[in-house]
């Protein structure tokens, strides 16, 4: 929201040039030999910190990208997903880093954005009732979306329509190590949400069960875990994921759905 206000005020180039500008500096500033952001290829001294103390949510300081983020372009990089240049791809809720780095791969003409609320991008997309033909997409990217949509049945029926089969949706939530996923209805402030979702603008905690909850619309889930994919020294060296210190009602952030449409 801030950036689409700054680009109506000051125009869309001087707010690149911009962020080219503090994005050098800090590179500077914050270099080192301590960690590595695998997503703007920065080496730096330590990582700074989102949101409150006991999430401790590690963030690039040059590109202030998130651990979910990194472990996401990681997985590329590794050919654990696959992003090919000829897909067609839908990326709902885009971060700024991560877009930067699938526009560097992906034709131009197949890389759509889509968005409820922000304007700078492609499509104004409730993904509770995409406007969008059947079948159309290779790869759908939806990142720490679903907790904030109240019907996320409908949204993954979506999601699975306008995906071609055989295509894929990478899907990352806040996830917690409970058996069933949480949710009540009459958990309508944001002090109680915060309380038992972990956020004031979520709407559910989710568990375990999200696996079985997504192949119930036509995928078939493989669940990737950053401890598991990536060695103890990659974790800890990129920032993957939130600490195992991290004092939070859910325990991950990165780990990928990656549901293939059968």
């Amino acid at each position: 929201m801030i950036r689409t206000i700054l680009k109506g005020l000051i125009g869309k180039r001087l707010v690149d040039l911009f962020r080219a500008i503090r994005k050098l500096f800090n590179k500077v500033i914050w270099h080192g030999s301590n960690a590595r952001c695998d997503i703007c290829s920065s080496n730096i001294r330590k990582w700074c910190f989102y949101g409150s103390l006991d999430k401790k949510n590690r963030v690039c300081p040059v590109c202030y990208s998130f651990g979910r983020q990194r472990f996401i372009w990681y997985c590329i990089e590794k050919n654990i997903i696959q992003l090919k240049s000829s897909h067609k791809i839908l990326h709902i809720a885009p971060e700024i880093s991560l877009s930067k780095k699938i526009k560097s791969i992906v034709l131009d003409d197949y890389y759509i954005t889509g968005d409820l609320n922000e304007k700078d991008v492609d499509l104004k997309l409730d993904i509770t009732h995409i406007e969008q033909n059947d079948e159309i997409y290779d790869l759908i990217i939806c990142l720490h979306v679903l907790e904030h949509v109240p019907n996320d049945k409908k949204a993954l029926s979506e999601l699975c329509r306008v995906l071609k089969p055989g295509g894929f949706l990478v899907l990352q939530v806040p996830l917690s190590n409970n058996v069933t996923t949480y949710e009540d209805s009459s958990v309508t402030t944001s002090e109680s949400r915060k309380r038992l979702y972990g956020q004031s603008d979520h709407l559910r905690l989710y568990g375990n069960d999200l696996g079985l909850k997504i192949e119930s619309h036509g995928f078939h889930v493989t669940l990737l875990e950053p401890t598991k994919v990536a060695s103890q020294e990659e974790f800890d060296y990129f920032a993957l994921d939130l600490p195992q210190s991290s004092n939070i009602l859910y325990d991950s952030e990165s780990k990928i759905f990656y549901c293939k449409k059968l």
